[in-house]
């Protein structure tokens, strides 16, 4: 099951991020901590990560001179920060939301799972 985990991690963050909300995208990172055999942390701020990122990506995809404009908004209120540091800002926060449902799905597991 580990060596599927962060892949099924993505699709349940994805769903969870688009049906729920994307407070409830954590869901995936949790359980990738808890399906992997160690490495919670990193796994889930990596499934978040990549999540994320597909995300963003298809936004700039499907509506990229508005993705554009939002970014540079966003970056004026932030105190005139060029544009891609607001998406760095964004990924950063996923990765640590994301390393922090992993170890909490890590902490999930009873001592007989281990």
């Amino acid at each position: 099951m580990s060596r599927f985990a962060v892949p099924i991690g993505v699709l349940i963050c994805l769903a969870a991020h688009i049906v729920l909300g994307w407070e409830y995208g954590v869901v995936g990172a949790i359980f990738v901590g808890w399906a992997a055999e160690n490495g919670g942390f990193k796994l889930g701020a990596m499934t978040m990560g990549i999540s994320w990122s597909i995300l963003i990506g298809y936004n700039f995809i499907i509506a990229g001179p508005e993705s554009v404009k939002m970014i540079k908004v966003m970056a004026s209120i932030m105190g005139d920060l060029p544009g891609f540091a607001t998406i760095v800002i964004t990924l950063g926060v996923s990765l640590v939301l994301g390393g922090i449902g992993g170890l909490s799905g890590a902490a999930f597991k009873s001592k007989g799972d281990k």
